[in-house]
């Protein structure tokens, strides 16, 4: 994680952000930090990357990098304004020993926003600010199947309406999706949550699984969560309304190293 000294909305490059657009540093640090202490919490082992003046969105610490065992990808971002994320987390990880990957010319993919390992298989969305072609790289690269999710606007990341929550169970947006992709997405897990998209425009799928527990990313979804408790959830509602303005959440927040099996 990457605490949000420098946080601001500098630019608009998606439907959440808005112009002019004033983030609270006080209650954004206090948002980011009830969602570390949460983690704390729960037992897990959190890392934290300076922040660097100047680059507001370094603190959405899961989209400029993907991690894998030893092995990372930087993104290559859509928006030139989100593109300086990305030497300084190449540099912390290639001082820590990874071994640190470019994408081929042309190809855009914006990490961990972007792909999830899930059931043993990489979870890539593609069509608004990574493309499709980037999956078979990366396939090959780590040697993981890949499914492909297409999405839509304005779901500009997987991580804003797809959230695998356990092996059996999965929540997801559908109107975030095309119909061939909601059609697959229905059919991918024994339990399949579909949230609502008011709720979803709270960030509700933007949302971390640690374990049986689900760090829900608002206060806002009452549908979302009454779904997570019948199946058996504990859940953690936080309100990350600062990062919200920003069109970010618990997930975007977090930067997960996936391990192989």
């Amino acid at each position: 994680m990457c605490p949000p000294t420098y946080y601001e909305i500098k630019y608009i490059i998606n439907d959440w952000m808005v112009e002019d657009s004033q983030i609270n540093t006080d209650l954004a640090v206090e948002q980011w930090t009830s969602l570390y202490d949460a983690y704390l919490k729960l037992g897990v082992d959190v890392s934290l990357i300076d922040a660097v003046e100047g680059i507001p969105e370094l603190t959405f610490a899961g989209d400029s990098v993907f991690l894998y065992g030893d092995q990372a990808i930087s993104s290559k971002f859509r928006h030139a304004e989100r593109q300086p994320e990305v030497a300084p987390m190449a540099q912390w990880f290639s001082d820590l020993g990874f071994n640190v990957h470019t994408l081929p010319s042309g190809l855009h993919f914006e990490g961990n926003a972007e792909a999830v390992l899930w059931n043993d298989k990489l979870i890539g969305g593609y069509g608004i600010r990574s493309d499709a072609e980037v999956y078979p790289f990366i396939s090959s690269l780590f040697d993981l199947e890949v499914v492909p999710l297409r999405l839509t606007n304005p779901f500009y990341h997987l991580d804003t309406c797809f959230c695998p929550l356990n092996a059996e169970t999965i929540a997801f947006v559908p109107e975030a999706f095309d119909n061939p992709t909601r059609e697959y997405i229905a059919n991918m897990a024994k339990n399949v949550i579909p949230i609502a998209r008011q709720e979803a425009e709270f960030m509700a799928c933007n949302s971390k699984s640690v374990g049986e527990t689900v760090i829900v990313s608002t206060r806002q979804s009452p549908q979302f969560v009454a779904k997570l408790r019948q199946l058996g959830l504990e859940v953690v509602e936080l309100e990350l309304s600062e990062f919200r303005k920003a069109g970010a959440g618990a997930k975007c927040l977090t930067l997960e190293a996936y391990q192989p099996v």
